[in-house]
């Protein structure tokens, strides 16, 4: 298929051109006014553009014509009047021109519809030109990013349907195959608020160690709960480089608090030099709060309402060791805080993200948060408030859950003393002693 251009007065005269010079089985692939300047500069009246695709066989050849005879191809005859009709090669829509032409008569040439159509859409898509090539391209890296995340998501739903539902334990029989001191510490986990689930796990666990020898239970029991529990995960410094940590957690878990507590560590405990960022600008003197733990500490402190605001306070900072980063805390149910701490992890690009839950958060409630914040990835978990419950098994099924390391427990208001590294020791001992 070849393509050709045409420039007139209006469109009706651009396809008698077309008409003329193709005949009728000539396609238009587009029409549109276009503006010349003159000689001086000025805009002369606007002309019609029409592009034509054309089959060069069907080409007309220049024809001799009298006294309303048609002597092309060597034969005369006389040519009946017929309206023109001419196909758009996007709509496939026939185009009728009122005008009466005489039509010359030509060979029928075999050809291939399909092939046909194949060249007028290859010509289509060499007139759309890069730029719509590169929107159609965005747009299809668009629809595939969102058809990853939802793939993310339903994976995400899975894993965690599968740990709810292994939460729910096994059946009383293969509980009562427990032996009497395994089955007992089994129900102590449970009244620690650990899941039943979980707690058989374990003492299928501690039965196969107690099976391979004399040993006390509830020791086995321990060490069991120590190595779910994995090693602690705190704020590690790299030198030569700043550090930057964000806090991130649902409304009333105690993260400005925490966040204080945090900074109070590091900048007397390891003279370290350390920057506060809040965006927490919603809640009611929540700046001000972290304003007075800053000023108590002497450490600067900067309020960011934008990532915009985000990147000129970590510019400020830029010669710190340590940046804290507190941020707004959020109902699990709010469809909102993806989207809102996503846009603030791009600027910050944090080393860390510690995601702080209360450890009076039951079942449920802890599965719920878990999974709304699992779009982190990588994160941290710090348990606070371990002082205002005496079950601390929230903490523990947070780990089958989620397989996240915890870097802190913290528990009462004291600034800084009432925060450590996880003691798995002291937590394991905790949930045996119910």
């Amino acid at each position: 298929m070849n393509v050709k251009r045409y420039i007139a007065e209006d469109a009706r005269e651009a396809i008698d051109k077309v008409r003329q010079e193709l005949g009728s089985d000539a396609y238009i692939l587009n029409t549109r006014k276009i503006r010349r300047k003159g000689i001086f500069g000025a805009f002369k009246k606007p002309m019609c553009e029409v592009v034509a695709a054309y089959d060069p066989k069907s080409e007309k050849k220049p024809v001799r014509k009298a006294a309303g005879f048609d002597l092309s191809f060597g034969a005369a005859q006389a040519q009946p009047f017929q309206p023109l009709e001419l196909k758009n090669a996007v709509t496939g829509e026939n185009v009728r021109v009122p005008e009466i032409l005489p039509q010359a008569p030509r060979r029928a040439e075999p050809r291939a519809p399909e092939q046909g159509a194949k060249d007028i859409l290859a010509i289509r898509d060499a007139l759309m030109g890069d730029a719509a090539r590169r929107e159609s391209a965005q747009k299809a890296e668009a629809e595939a990013l969102k058809i990853s995340e939802l793939e993310r998501k339903i994976d995400s739903m899975a894993s965690m349907m599968a740990g709810l539902v292994a939460a729910r334990g096994p059946s009383g029989r293969e509980v009562a195959a427990f032996s009497p001191e395994v089955a007992e510490l089994v129900s102590v986990l449970e009244k620690s608020e650990v899941a039943s689930g979980f707690a058989s796990r374990i003492g299928e666990e501690a039965a196969l160690a107690l099976s391979r020898g004399e040993a006390d239970a509830r020791e086995v029991f321990a060490q069991i709960i120590q190595q779910h529990l994995g090693d602690p995960a705190p704020i590690r410094l790299k030198k030569f480089r700043r550090n930057v940590v964000m806090l991130a957690g649902p409304t009333g878990v105690g993260k400005t608090t925490t966040l204080a507590k945090l900074a109070a560590e590091y900048s007397i405990e390891q003279k370290a030099k350390v920057g506060l960022i809040t965006t927490d600008t919603y809640r009611i003197a929540a700046v001000e709060q972290l304003k007075t733990y800053a000023e108590i500490l002497d450490l600067p402190l900067a309020t960011a309402y934008t990532p915009e605001d985000m990147k000129k306070a970590l510019d400020d900072f830029e010669d710190c060791d340590l940046v804290l980063i507190d941020t707004a805390g959020r109902s699990p149910n709010d469809s909102t805080i993806e989207q809102e701490l996503t846009s603030f992890m791009a600027v910050a690009n944090p080393d860390e993200v510690h995601l702080c839950v209360s450890a009076t958060t039951g079942f449920s409630g802890c599965g719920n948060i878990l999974e709304t914040y699992r779009f982190l990835n990588g994160h941290k978990l710090l348990f606070t408030k371990m002082d205002e419950t005496p079950s601390w098994g929230a903490v523990l099924n947070a780990r089958f859950l989620t397989d996240c390391p915890i870097s802190y427990t913290s528990f009462g208001q004291a600034v800084p003393d009432d925060i450590e590294v996880l003691d798995a020791r002291k937590l394991s001992d905790r949930l045996l002693s119910i």
